[in-house]
């Protein structure tokens, strides 16, 4: 009789929720992490564009959307372009200056 009920327990709605509630978490959890890992990362990129020579707001847009534009939301070409360009985009005072630095790296940060 004990073991019958425990069956009938196992099969009650609370019982499918408390299974379910942890998976369902972990995965609205998922893209959250994502997304603090890709700010990080473009962060990380954009650290350069704060030191350096003065640079407009103008300018440090026009880098930031044209580094968007070309890594998307790829963490690896995000960490590739950091690694490749570096401190260069510390130096920018053109926009001409921030299409040579990403025009070079397009064809390695490329899929």
């Amino acid at each position: 009789s004990g073991v019958l009920n425990s069956y009938e327990k196992l099969g009650t709605v609370e019982t499918l929720q408390s299974f379910l509630l942890p998976i369902i978490l972990t995965l609205l959890f998922l893209p959250l992490v994502y997304c603090l890992v890709l700010f990080s990362l473009y962060e990380r990129v954009f650290i350069p564009l704060k030191i350096g020579c003065e640079k407009s707001v103008r300018l440090k847009n026009y880098a930031r959307i044209r580094i968007v534009l070309l890594c998307r939301f790829s963490l690896k070409k995000i960490s590739m372009l950091s690694k490749k360009i570096g401190w260069q985009l510390s130096q920018i005072e053109t926009t001409e200056d921030v299409d040579r630095i990403l025009k070079v790296r397009e064809v390695t940060v490329a899929d």
